[in-house]
């Protein structure tokens, strides 16, 4: 009864935060001036040829820290990145709900659930109605600033949730 697409949402949907550390023990960062701990994660990376390696992943309040990344990279030691894709729920099932829509209503209401970096999506039904509709995370910030990283131990700079689907570009019209 439908057809629809998924196309690239060109908006920030991640920021860099430069994390205090301290400096006597690297897995705990400082926030409103209290030092707090971070949660170490050991995973097993897959080599070809190889044994798998171990790696050790520092992840503070914004995000896992890059050093397990770049760890030649000094100031990658004290970066942190976080990104509307590492949300622990998923949007995968309203993806799925999409392909059981047969209209309108139910396209939007699938899309509603979508919990995944903002994307725009575009609908058609045999009728020849079309619309679009962006759906997914997008980080509510108090200011803009771009590719610069974020002072991590002022909270002036945390997400302060994610836009309302209802607040979200949306266009439909029917024949």
């Amino acid at each position: 009864q439908i057809a629809w697409g998924q196309v690239a949402l060109h908006v920030s949907v991640s920021d860099l935060f430069e994390e205090a550390l301290d400096p006597n023990d690297p897995t705990r960062d400082e926030r409103a001036g209290r030092w707090q701990s971070a949660r170490v994660e050991s995973q097993r990376i897959a080599v070809r040829g190889r044994a798998p390696e171990p790696i050790s992943i520092v992840v503070t309040e914004h995000g896992p820290l890059l050093r397990s990344v770049f760890p030649d990279e000094p100031r990658a030691n004290s970066l942190a990145l976080r990104w509307t894709g590492q949300a622990e729920r998923s949007g995968v099932e309203a993806l799925y709900r999409l392909q059981r829509c047969g209209d309108w209503s139910c396209f939007r209401a699938a899309l509603r659930e979508v919990r995944a970096p903002a994307a725009t999506f575009l609908y058609s039904d045999a009728t020849g109605a079309t619309g679009t509709q962006v759906a997914g995370d997008l980080p509510l910030r108090a200011i803009e600033t771009g590719l610069l990283p974020l002072a991590g131990a002022s909270r002036y700079y945390d997400w302060r949730g994610t836009a309302d689907f209802d607040s979200l570009p949306s266009s439909y019209g029917a024949n």
